[in-house]
Protein backbone atom coordinates (compact mmCIF):
# COMPACT_ATOMS: atom_id res chain seq x y z
CA UNK A 1 0.00 0.00 0.00
CA UNK A 2 2.78 2.52 0.70
CA UNK A 3 5.54 3.96 -1.40
CA UNK A 4 8.78 2.03 -1.79
CA UNK A 5 10.97 2.55 1.28
CA UNK A 6 14.52 3.60 0.51
CA UNK A 7 16.97 1.98 2.94
CA UNK A 8 20.36 2.47 1.29
CA UNK A 9 22.64 5.43 0.85
CA UNK A 10 22.00 8.30 -1.62
CA UNK A 11 23.04 7.44 -5.19
CA UNK A 12 23.25 9.25 -8.49
CA UNK A 13 20.05 8.81 -10.45
CA UNK A 14 17.20 10.62 -12.13
CA UNK A 15 14.43 12.90 -10.89
CA UNK A 16 11.95 11.53 -13.47
CA UNK A 17 11.27 8.03 -14.89
CA UNK A 18 12.19 6.81 -18.36
CA UNK A 19 9.52 8.62 -20.34
CA UNK A 20 8.51 8.98 -24.00
CA UNK A 21 6.06 11.47 -25.49
CA UNK A 22 4.74 11.03 -29.04
CA UNK A 23 2.52 13.51 -30.87
CA UNK A 24 0.96 12.23 -34.10
CA UNK A 25 -0.77 15.12 -35.83
CA UNK A 26 -1.95 16.65 -39.04
CA UNK A 27 -3.22 20.14 -39.75
CA UNK A 28 -4.66 22.18 -42.56
CA UNK A 29 -4.91 25.92 -43.14
CA UNK A 30 -6.98 27.70 -45.78
CA UNK A 31 -7.25 31.30 -46.95
CA UNK A 32 -10.05 33.06 -48.86
CA UNK A 33 -8.78 36.18 -50.60
CA UNK A 34 -11.21 36.87 -53.44
CA UNK A 35 -13.01 39.88 -51.97
CA UNK A 36 -11.41 43.30 -52.16
CA UNK A 37 -12.31 44.47 -48.69
CA UNK A 38 -11.40 41.52 -46.48
CA UNK A 39 -9.45 38.27 -46.19
CA UNK A 40 -10.60 35.15 -44.29
CA UNK A 41 -8.34 32.42 -42.89
CA UNK A 42 -9.31 29.20 -41.14
CA UNK A 43 -7.54 26.10 -39.92
CA UNK A 44 -7.89 22.80 -38.11
CA UNK A 45 -5.39 20.56 -36.33
CA UNK A 46 -5.72 17.01 -34.99
CA UNK A 47 -3.27 15.68 -32.38
CA UNK A 48 -2.93 12.21 -30.88
CA UNK A 49 -0.75 12.42 -27.75
CA UNK A 50 0.67 9.10 -26.54
CA UNK A 51 2.87 9.09 -23.43
CA UNK A 52 4.60 6.28 -21.57
CA UNK A 53 6.58 6.29 -18.30
CA UNK A 54 8.62 3.20 -17.43
CA UNK A 55 10.33 2.30 -14.14
CA UNK A 56 14.09 2.59 -14.12
CA UNK A 57 16.50 5.28 -15.28
CA UNK A 58 17.71 5.66 -11.68
CA UNK A 59 14.31 6.96 -10.60
CA UNK A 60 13.44 7.84 -7.91
CA UNK A 61 16.33 9.44 -6.03
CA UNK A 62 16.62 7.90 -2.57
CA UNK A 63 16.66 10.97 -0.32
CA UNK A 64 13.74 12.60 -2.14
CA UNK A 65 11.62 9.46 -1.83
CA UNK A 66 12.59 9.09 1.83
CA UNK A 67 11.40 12.63 2.58
CA UNK A 68 8.13 11.94 0.77
CA UNK A 69 7.65 8.67 2.65
CA UNK A 70 8.20 10.46 5.97
CA UNK A 71 5.52 13.04 5.16
CA UNK A 72 3.01 10.85 3.27
CA UNK A 73 0.68 10.15 6.21
CA UNK A 74 0.41 13.84 7.16
CA UNK A 75 0.15 14.89 3.51
CA UNK A 76 -2.70 12.46 2.84
CA UNK A 77 -4.56 13.64 5.94
CA UNK A 78 -4.04 17.37 5.26
CA UNK A 79 -2.98 18.05 1.67
CA UNK A 80 -4.12 21.68 1.58
CA UNK A 81 -4.72 22.68 -2.07
CA UNK A 82 -3.04 19.47 -3.27
CA UNK A 83 -5.98 17.12 -2.71
CA UNK A 84 -5.79 15.89 -6.33
CA UNK A 85 -2.08 15.12 -5.90
CA UNK A 86 -2.68 13.11 -2.72
CA UNK A 87 -5.41 11.17 -4.53
CA UNK A 88 -2.96 10.40 -7.36
CA UNK A 89 -0.26 8.96 -5.07
CA UNK A 90 -1.45 5.32 -5.52
CA UNK A 91 -0.76 5.54 -9.27
CA UNK A 92 2.76 6.73 -8.44
CA UNK A 93 3.39 3.76 -6.12
CA UNK A 94 3.87 1.24 -8.93
CA UNK A 95 6.34 3.23 -10.94
CA UNK A 96 8.28 4.24 -7.80
CA UNK A 97 8.42 0.58 -6.74
CA UNK A 98 9.57 -0.45 -10.23
CA UNK A 99 6.62 -2.75 -10.92
CA UNK A 100 4.28 -0.94 -13.32
CA UNK A 101 4.30 1.61 -16.15
CA UNK A 102 1.98 4.57 -16.71
CA UNK A 103 0.41 5.41 -20.08
CA UNK A 104 -1.88 8.04 -21.60
CA UNK A 105 -3.51 8.26 -25.03
CA UNK A 106 -5.47 11.45 -25.81
CA UNK A 107 -6.92 13.00 -28.97
CA UNK A 108 -7.34 16.75 -29.42
CA UNK A 109 -8.91 18.81 -32.20
CA UNK A 110 -8.27 22.56 -32.36
CA UNK A 111 -9.59 25.22 -34.75
CA UNK A 112 -8.88 28.81 -35.73
CA UNK A 113 -10.59 31.44 -37.85
CA UNK A 114 -9.64 35.01 -38.66
CA UNK A 115 -11.07 37.94 -40.62
CA UNK A 116 -8.94 40.92 -41.67
CA UNK A 117 -10.44 44.03 -43.24
CA UNK A 118 -8.56 45.96 -45.93
CA UNK A 119 -9.79 49.52 -45.94
CA UNK A 120 -8.34 52.65 -47.53
CA UNK A 121 -5.44 54.55 -45.91
CA UNK A 122 -3.88 51.32 -44.65
CA UNK A 123 -6.60 50.65 -42.06
CA UNK A 124 -6.98 46.95 -41.21
CA UNK A 125 -9.50 45.88 -38.54
CA UNK A 126 -9.27 42.21 -37.53
CA UNK A 127 -10.97 39.48 -35.52
CA UNK A 128 -9.51 36.07 -34.64
CA UNK A 129 -10.89 33.11 -32.68
CA UNK A 130 -9.13 29.86 -31.75
CA UNK A 131 -9.16 27.08 -29.20
CA UNK A 132 -6.04 25.53 -27.70
CA UNK A 133 -4.74 22.32 -26.11
CA UNK A 134 -1.68 21.73 -23.92
CA UNK A 135 -0.53 18.27 -22.89
CA UNK A 136 1.08 18.19 -19.41
CA UNK A 137 4.85 17.84 -19.75
CA UNK A 138 7.21 15.24 -18.30
CA UNK A 139 8.22 17.37 -15.31
CA UNK A 140 4.57 18.35 -14.72
CA UNK A 141 3.56 14.71 -14.32
CA UNK A 142 6.60 12.91 -12.99
CA UNK A 143 9.23 15.17 -11.37
CA UNK A 144 10.38 14.18 -7.86
CA UNK A 145 13.00 16.62 -6.62
CA UNK A 146 14.14 18.32 -3.40
CA UNK A 147 14.92 21.97 -4.14
CA UNK A 148 16.34 22.74 -0.67
CA UNK A 149 18.82 19.91 0.03
CA UNK A 150 20.63 20.17 3.37
CA UNK A 151 19.16 23.61 4.05
CA UNK A 152 18.43 23.98 7.76
CA UNK A 153 16.40 20.79 8.11
CA UNK A 154 13.94 21.79 5.36
CA UNK A 155 12.94 19.66 2.34
CA UNK A 156 10.93 21.53 -0.31
CA UNK A 157 9.79 18.69 -2.57
CA UNK A 158 8.28 18.91 -6.02
CA UNK A 159 6.43 15.62 -6.49
CA UNK A 160 4.59 13.91 -9.39
CA UNK A 161 0.92 14.34 -10.19
CA UNK A 162 0.18 11.46 -12.55
CA UNK A 163 -3.52 12.35 -12.91
CA UNK A 164 -3.07 15.79 -14.50
CA UNK A 165 -5.62 16.78 -17.13
CA UNK A 166 -4.63 18.63 -20.33
CA UNK A 167 -5.00 22.41 -20.36
CA UNK A 168 -7.62 23.73 -22.82
CA UNK A 169 -8.51 27.24 -23.91
CA UNK A 170 -10.88 29.37 -25.98
CA UNK A 171 -9.37 32.62 -27.18
CA UNK A 172 -10.41 35.61 -29.24
CA UNK A 173 -8.85 38.94 -30.07
CA UNK A 174 -10.11 41.96 -31.94
CA UNK A 175 -8.39 45.15 -32.96
CA UNK A 176 -7.09 47.44 -35.66
CA UNK A 177 -3.79 48.00 -37.43
CA UNK A 178 -2.87 51.15 -39.35
CA UNK A 179 0.08 51.21 -41.70
CA UNK A 180 1.36 54.36 -43.41
CA UNK A 181 4.67 55.27 -45.03
CA UNK A 182 6.08 56.92 -41.90
CA UNK A 183 3.65 55.60 -39.29
CA UNK A 184 2.54 52.22 -37.93
CA UNK A 185 0.04 51.67 -35.11
CA UNK A 186 -1.93 48.76 -33.65
CA UNK A 187 -4.43 48.38 -30.84
CA UNK A 188 -6.09 45.14 -29.82
CA UNK A 189 -8.18 43.51 -27.10
CA UNK A 190 -7.97 39.81 -26.21
CA UNK A 191 -9.84 37.39 -23.97
CA UNK A 192 -8.54 33.90 -23.10
CA UNK A 193 -10.70 31.44 -21.17
CA UNK A 194 -8.58 28.55 -19.87
CA UNK A 195 -9.91 25.29 -18.43
CA UNK A 196 -7.71 23.11 -16.19
CA UNK A 197 -4.84 25.60 -16.18
CA UNK A 198 -1.57 23.97 -15.06
CA UNK A 199 -0.36 25.79 -11.93
CA UNK A 200 1.83 25.06 -8.91
CA UNK A 201 0.21 24.29 -5.58
CA UNK A 202 1.93 24.12 -2.18
CA UNK A 203 1.00 22.05 0.85
CA UNK A 204 1.39 23.03 4.50
CA UNK A 205 4.81 22.27 6.00
CA UNK A 206 4.91 18.90 7.80
CA UNK A 207 7.20 18.16 10.77
CA UNK A 208 8.73 14.68 10.59
CA UNK A 209 11.72 12.86 12.15
CA UNK A 210 14.92 13.69 10.30
CA UNK A 211 17.01 10.98 8.65
CA UNK A 212 20.65 12.12 8.39
CA UNK A 213 21.68 8.71 7.04
CA UNK A 214 20.18 9.57 3.65
CA UNK A 215 21.09 13.25 3.53
CA UNK A 216 18.09 14.64 5.41
CA UNK A 217 19.53 16.46 8.45
CA UNK A 218 17.27 17.97 11.09
CA UNK A 219 17.24 21.45 12.55
CA UNK A 220 13.95 22.89 11.25
CA UNK A 221 12.47 25.37 13.74
CA UNK A 222 9.20 26.17 12.01
CA UNK A 223 6.81 25.26 14.82
CA UNK A 224 7.99 21.66 15.11
CA UNK A 225 8.42 21.60 18.87
CA UNK A 226 11.37 21.73 21.22
CA UNK A 227 13.49 18.94 19.73
CA UNK A 228 14.54 20.99 16.73
CA UNK A 229 17.75 19.12 15.97
CA UNK A 230 15.91 15.86 15.15
CA UNK A 231 13.10 17.43 13.12
CA UNK A 232 12.76 17.80 9.35
CA UNK A 233 10.24 20.20 7.80
CA UNK A 234 8.77 18.87 4.55
CA UNK A 235 6.88 21.12 2.14
CA UNK A 236 5.25 19.45 -0.86
CA UNK A 237 4.74 21.24 -4.17
CA UNK A 238 3.17 19.89 -7.37
CA UNK A 239 1.42 20.83 -10.55
CA UNK A 240 -2.37 20.84 -10.29
CA UNK A 241 -5.28 21.76 -12.56
CA UNK A 242 -7.07 25.02 -11.82
CA UNK A 243 -10.56 24.61 -13.23
CA UNK A 244 -11.75 27.99 -14.62
CA UNK A 245 -9.53 30.95 -15.48
CA UNK A 246 -9.63 34.10 -17.59
CA UNK A 247 -6.82 36.31 -18.89
CA UNK A 248 -7.87 39.45 -20.73
CA UNK A 249 -6.40 42.79 -21.64
CA UNK A 250 -5.20 45.00 -24.46
CA UNK A 251 -2.00 45.47 -26.42
CA UNK A 252 -0.74 48.35 -28.53
CA UNK A 253 2.33 49.14 -30.63
CA UNK A 254 3.42 52.23 -32.52
CA UNK A 255 6.34 53.59 -34.51
CA UNK A 256 6.97 56.88 -36.31
CA UNK A 257 9.76 57.65 -38.78
CA UNK A 258 10.71 61.34 -38.70
CA UNK A 259 12.90 62.23 -41.73
CA UNK A 260 15.88 64.47 -41.00
CA UNK A 261 17.01 64.93 -44.60
CA UNK A 262 20.70 64.27 -45.13
CA UNK A 263 21.11 63.63 -41.38
CA UNK A 264 19.03 60.44 -41.46
CA UNK A 265 15.89 59.77 -39.43
CA UNK A 266 14.58 59.73 -35.87
CA UNK A 267 12.26 56.85 -34.95
CA UNK A 268 10.22 56.96 -31.72
CA UNK A 269 8.52 53.64 -30.83
CA UNK A 270 6.50 51.92 -28.12
CA UNK A 271 4.80 48.65 -27.25
CA UNK A 272 2.54 48.17 -24.24
CA UNK A 273 0.19 45.69 -22.70
CA UNK A 274 -2.31 45.58 -19.86
CA UNK A 275 -3.39 42.26 -18.31
CA UNK A 276 -6.08 41.17 -15.87
CA UNK A 277 -6.22 37.56 -14.70
CA UNK A 278 -9.05 35.91 -12.76
CA UNK A 279 -9.20 32.50 -11.11
CA UNK A 280 -12.87 31.62 -11.46
CA UNK A 281 -12.71 28.55 -9.23
CA UNK A 282 -10.73 29.36 -6.05
CA UNK A 283 -10.62 26.68 -3.39
CA UNK A 284 -11.70 27.17 0.22
CA UNK A 285 -8.02 27.33 1.21
CA UNK A 286 -7.32 30.05 -1.36
CA UNK A 287 -10.32 32.09 -0.22
CA UNK A 288 -9.12 31.87 3.37
CA UNK A 289 -5.66 33.06 2.32
CA UNK A 290 -7.14 35.99 0.43
CA UNK A 291 -9.34 37.05 3.35
CA UNK A 292 -6.33 37.00 5.70
CA UNK A 293 -3.93 39.24 3.77
CA UNK A 294 -5.86 41.13 1.07
CA UNK A 295 -7.60 44.53 1.23
CA UNK A 296 -5.78 45.54 4.42
CA UNK A 297 -3.79 48.65 5.31
CA UNK A 298 -1.20 46.92 7.52
CA UNK A 299 0.43 44.56 4.98
CA UNK A 300 3.93 45.18 3.56
CA UNK A 301 2.43 45.82 0.11
CA UNK A 302 -1.06 46.78 -0.98
CA UNK A 303 -2.97 43.70 -2.14
CA UNK A 304 -6.44 43.93 -3.64
CA UNK A 305 -8.85 41.20 -4.66
CA UNK A 306 -12.18 39.54 -3.94
CA UNK A 307 -13.87 36.18 -4.18
CA UNK A 308 -15.74 37.39 -7.27
CA UNK A 309 -12.51 38.56 -8.95
CA UNK A 310 -9.95 36.22 -7.41
CA UNK A 311 -6.42 37.10 -8.59
CA UNK A 312 -4.71 34.77 -11.04
CA UNK A 313 -1.02 34.22 -10.30
CA UNK A 314 1.97 35.51 -12.30
CA UNK A 315 0.18 38.36 -14.07
CA UNK A 316 2.02 41.65 -14.65
CA UNK A 317 -0.76 44.28 -14.71
CA UNK A 318 0.80 46.81 -17.12
CA UNK A 319 4.06 47.09 -18.99
CA UNK A 320 5.46 49.44 -21.61
CA UNK A 321 8.65 49.40 -23.65
CA UNK A 322 9.39 52.65 -25.44
CA UNK A 323 12.25 54.69 -26.78
CA UNK A 324 13.75 56.47 -29.75
CA UNK A 325 16.28 55.33 -32.32
CA UNK A 326 18.47 57.44 -34.61
CA UNK A 327 19.69 56.14 -38.00
CA UNK A 328 22.04 58.06 -40.27
CA UNK A 329 21.19 58.51 -43.97
CA UNK A 330 23.52 55.69 -45.08
CA UNK A 331 22.26 53.22 -42.47
CA UNK A 332 25.69 52.83 -40.92
CA UNK A 333 25.32 54.60 -37.59
CA UNK A 334 22.57 53.95 -35.07
CA UNK A 335 21.92 55.07 -31.53
CA UNK A 336 19.02 54.13 -29.25
CA UNK A 337 17.59 55.01 -25.87
CA UNK A 338 14.86 52.80 -24.41
CA UNK A 339 12.81 52.63 -21.23
CA UNK A 340 11.01 49.61 -19.76
CA UNK A 341 8.35 50.11 -17.11
CA UNK A 342 6.13 47.60 -15.30
CA UNK A 343 3.47 48.60 -12.77
CA UNK A 344 3.51 47.33 -9.20
CA UNK A 345 1.65 44.05 -8.76
CA UNK A 346 -1.32 44.35 -6.39
CA UNK A 347 -3.23 41.27 -7.61
CA UNK A 348 -1.39 37.95 -7.20
CA UNK A 349 -2.15 34.46 -5.95
CA UNK A 350 -2.29 34.91 -2.15
CA UNK A 351 -0.40 31.62 -1.71
CA UNK A 352 2.68 33.56 -2.81
CA UNK A 353 2.61 35.46 0.51
CA UNK A 354 1.69 32.76 3.02
CA UNK A 355 3.27 29.55 4.31
CA UNK A 356 6.73 28.75 5.61
CA UNK A 357 8.86 27.28 2.83
CA UNK A 358 8.42 29.81 0.01
CA UNK A 359 8.40 33.18 1.75
CA UNK A 360 11.48 35.35 1.47
CA UNK A 361 12.32 38.96 0.71
CA UNK A 362 12.07 38.32 -3.02
CA UNK A 363 8.42 37.25 -2.71
CA UNK A 364 7.56 40.83 -1.82
CA UNK A 365 10.29 42.68 -3.74
CA UNK A 366 9.28 40.92 -6.97
CA UNK A 367 5.95 42.75 -6.91
CA UNK A 368 7.60 46.18 -7.07
CA UNK A 369 7.30 48.46 -10.08
CA UNK A 370 10.19 48.28 -12.55
CA UNK A 371 11.83 51.20 -14.37
CA UNK A 372 14.90 50.37 -16.44
CA UNK A 373 16.68 52.80 -18.77
CA UNK A 374 19.22 51.68 -21.37
CA UNK A 375 21.29 53.17 -24.20
CA UNK A 376 23.15 51.54 -27.05
CA UNK A 377 24.71 52.42 -30.36
CA UNK A 378 26.88 51.10 -33.13
CA UNK A 379 28.48 51.39 -36.53
CA UNK A 380 27.95 49.03 -39.48
CA UNK A 381 29.93 48.92 -42.72
CA UNK A 382 29.80 46.47 -45.60
CA UNK A 383 30.59 46.07 -49.26
CA UNK A 384 30.31 43.16 -51.70
CA UNK A 385 32.96 41.11 -49.90
CA UNK A 386 33.23 42.36 -46.34
CA UNK A 387 31.05 43.32 -43.41
CA UNK A 388 32.12 45.05 -40.21
CA UNK A 389 30.11 46.15 -37.19
CA UNK A 390 30.81 47.35 -33.68
CA UNK A 391 28.16 47.87 -31.02
CA UNK A 392 28.19 49.05 -27.42
CA UNK A 393 25.57 49.76 -24.78
CA UNK A 394 24.80 50.28 -21.13
CA UNK A 395 21.86 48.44 -19.61
CA UNK A 396 20.07 49.83 -16.52
CA UNK A 397 22.00 53.10 -16.66
CA UNK A 398 20.48 54.32 -13.38
CA UNK A 399 22.01 51.28 -11.60
CA UNK A 400 18.72 50.68 -9.82
CA UNK A 401 18.14 47.36 -8.05
CA UNK A 402 15.08 45.50 -9.32
CA UNK A 403 13.42 42.08 -9.41
CA UNK A 404 11.60 40.65 -12.39
CA UNK A 405 8.00 40.05 -11.37
CA UNK A 406 7.46 36.76 -9.50
CA UNK A 407 11.19 35.92 -9.45
CA UNK A 408 12.83 35.61 -6.04
CA UNK A 409 16.35 36.47 -7.24
CA UNK A 410 17.40 39.98 -8.18
CA UNK A 411 17.62 40.86 -11.87
CA UNK A 412 20.15 43.66 -11.44
CA UNK A 413 22.88 44.38 -8.89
Amino acid sequence: GGLKVFTGTPTIGSSSPLTTYTDNNFYTQAEFDKVRWFRVTAGMRFDNWVTNAQPGNGFPLGSELTALNLATAQFTANPGPLGSVAAALPSFVGIAAGTTALNTNRNAVTYNIGIVGRFPFGINPYFRWANSYREPGITDRYLLRNFTPNLGGLASLVIPNTDLKPEKGKNYDVGIKISQRHFNFSLGYFNNEITDLLVFGTSPTYCVPANPAVGLPGGFAGGCGAVVGNTLGVSINARINQAVNTIKGFESTGEVAIPLGSLGSLNPFFSLGSLHGTNGSPTAVQLTQLNVIYNRSNTPIKLTGSAADFPLGNITPFRIFSGVQYLDAKGRIFAEYNWRHQNRVTRADPAQFVGTALINYGSFASTNAIDKHSIKGGYNWKNEKYKFSINAGVDNITDKLFWEHFQNATASP
